[in-house]
């Protein structure tokens, strides 16, 4: 799985782009093709957190079935 990380001059990590290719579940063919980026900052802010329920939660292939083109 082919990714990009981003570094300041302080060695954090400011964005991480992850590059997915995925195969049609029916033919097996590949060539659908998505880049996921994430951008982080504000390091060393306190947060209040409460994470998702677990039925709240689903695995990233059911997260992007429902996106048109997918072919999932």
């Amino acid at each position: 799985m082919p990714a990009e990380v981003w570094l300041d001059a302080a060695g954090l990590v400011r964005r991480v782009a992850v590059s997915v290719e995925s195969a049609d579940p029916v033919t097996a063919a590949s060539g659908k093709h998505a880049w996921t980026i994430v951008e982080l900052w504000d390091f060393g802010i306190a947060v209040d957190i409460t994470p998702p329920r677990p039925d709240e939660v689903v695995p990233p292939h059911e997260a992007y079935q429902d996106i048109p083109g997918s072919g999932a």
